[in-house]
C-alpha cells in the first residue's frame, strides 16, 4: 500500500512467510512517477519483533502495477538478503474514488499480528459518524486509547489514513507501550466464502515497529 501524498507518500508491505507478515515501511520517493524507491526502509519482524534496515526500488507498469526489489539486513550471514516482489490493486476494490466510513463502519473480528503474538479472533468497532475504533479487549497486556485512534476516510481514493494511540499500561511491550502509530486501511471483497467485506490495515511508529490486521465479515 502506497499512502496519498497528502498523507506522506508512505509505503507499507506485509509479507506472509508465515502466518504473522513481516512489515516493510518507509517515505517514497518519486511516487507518482513510473519508477520509486524507498531508501531508508524498516521491517519489523514477526514473532521476534526486531527492526532491521533496508532499502527498495520500485516501477509501475501502469495504472493499478507495481513491482520492487528489496535489499534487506538480516542477522545472520550472509547479513543481506534481497527480496522482489508484483503486486496490483484487488480487482473488487475501486481506488479511485472517496473513501466512504459507511464501508468500514461497524465490528470487526479478525487476525492481528504485533511482533511478539498474534491474536486470531480481534475484535473491533469503528463508529461510523467518527471513525473511532475500539476494541474489545487487550492484547499482550496492551490497549490504544479510542479518542486518538481514528480511521479517516480519504475524499479522493479509497483509503483510510489510520491512527493508532496506544496508552501507556506497566505490562504492555516496550515496542509499542504509550506510542502512536500511523498507516492506512482498506476494504476489498471478501474471498472468504459466505463473506462479503475483507478488511486490511496496516500501522507503524516512526521506528518501524507495528501492527497488521486482516478481518472478514
Amino acid at each position: 500500500m502506497i499512502s496519498p501524498a497528502a498523507w506522506g507518500s508512505r509505503w507499507y508491505g506485509l509479507h506472509y512467510a508465515a502466518v504473522n507478515p513481516d512489515i516493510y515501511s518507509g517515505d517514497l520517493s518519486g511516487a507518482g512517477t513510473v519508477s520509486a524507491s524507498v531508501s531508508t526502509m524498516r521491517y519489523f519482524q514477526n514473532t521476534s519483533a526486531n527492526v532491521l534496515s533496508g532499502s527498495a526500488s520500485m516501477k509501475s507498469a501502469g495504472a493499478g502495477q507495481l513491482s520492487g526489489d528489496l535489499n534487506l539486513v538480516t542477522t545472520t550471514p550472509p547479513y543481506k538478503q534481497a527480496l522482489s516482489f508484483v503486486a496490483s490493486t484487488p480487482t473488487s476494490l475501486n481506488y479511485n474514488q472517496a473513501a466512504q466510513l459507511s464501508e468500514i463502519a461497524g465490528s470487526w473480528k479478525g487476525w492481528l499480528s504485533y511482533g511478539l503474538g498474534s491474536n486470531d479472533a480481534f475484535s473491533i468497532s469503528i463508529a461510523a459518524s467518527s471513525g473511532v475504533m475500539t476494541l474489545e479487549k487487550e492484547f499482550n497486556n496492551c490497549l490504544w486509547a479510542p479518542s486518538g485512534t481514528t480511521a479517516e476516510p480519504n475524499p479522493e481514493v479509497n483509503l483510510f489514513k489510520l491512527k493508532i494511540t496506544m496508552t501507556e499500561k506497566t505490562a504492555c511491550s516496550t515496542d509499542i507501550n504509550g506510542k502512536t502509530l500511523t498507516g492506512v486501511a482498506f476494504v476489498q471483497k471478501s474471498p472468504v466464502v459466505g463473506q462479503t467485506q475483507r478488511l486490511i490495515w496496516v500501522a507503524t511508529t516512526v521506528d518501524g515497529k507495528g501492527m497488521s490486521f486482516t478481518a472478514d465479515r
